[in-house]
């Protein structure tokens, strides 16, 4: 076959539904995961470094990276940033492919090494409605699973309530997770199951304190990566 007949034959096939294009492939992500870190006026210095640096080891977890691998993209991508009151958010990460352990590492260097500067109310309402507003609609990847974390150790106190951020959220697809860190509110995982989390299998993890964090923020990735059984 000729040349110029060749190539609007191809142009036309990789137009055909269910066939990606080879910028189409790349840009493909099994999970979209936003990380929404509290940093309000409750959360001390040794907190914050806790919370940075669990992340950032569960990040580079051989559990993690395998869960990725088994993947059928083999990758997830996710944002990361910190909150405090109603319109004091930071993006810290924005939206990066994780596909194995150089890339994770990569990431984990970014987040561990990032300097403080958010503080104030707490506001979870501006939190979701910062992480859907703003990192999921500048997400270039095409998902199957779009996730929000939410991890704070205290009730939402500024800003508007967090249900109808939450439900919206939910409308568009979208699904919220909950941390709750007990150190202050031993309460707070009942608070996040009834008014944060929500969506087809949502749920809400709690860890005792700050130190506990690094071992439940990894547990939780793990639950997020893994996609729901068809």
């Amino acid at each position: 076959m000729r040349p110029k007949v060749l190539a609007p034959l191809i142009a036309a096939m990789l137009c055909l539904p269910g066939m990606l294009t080879a910028d189409e492939g790349e840009r493909r992500a099994d999970v979209a995961l936003v990380l929404a870190i509290d940093c309000s006026d409750s959360i001390i210095r040794a907190e914050y470094e806790l919370q940075m640096q669990g992340l950032a080891e569960a990040l580079r977890s051989a559990e993690v990276i395998e869960a990725i691998a088994a993947l059928p993209s083999r990758r997830i991508v996710i944002s990361v940033f910190h909150w405090a009151g109603g319109r004091v958010q930071e993006l810290v990460l924005p939206w990066t492919p994780i596909g194995g352990a150089a890339e994770a590492e990569a990431a984990a260097g970014r987040i561990a090494g990032h300097v403080r500067y958010v503080t104030g109310e707490t506001s979870i309402s501006g939190a979701i409605e910062y992480a859907v507003a703003r990192s999921h609609s500048e997400n270039p990847y095409r998902s199957l699973k779009r996730v929000v974390d939410i991890s704070g150790d205290g009730v939402n106190s500024d800003w508007r309530p967090p249900e109808p951020e939450r439900d919206r959220a939910v409308r568009l697809g979208i699904v919220i997770n909950g941390l709750a860190i007990l150190s202050d509110e031993p309460k707070l995982g009942t608070y996040y199951l009834e008014h944060i989390a929500g969506g087809p299998g949502s749920f809400v993890m709690t860890a005792r304190d700050a130190l506990d964090y690094r071992d439940q923020i990894r547990r939780k990735l793990l639950r997020e990566i893994a996609l729901p059984v068809s």
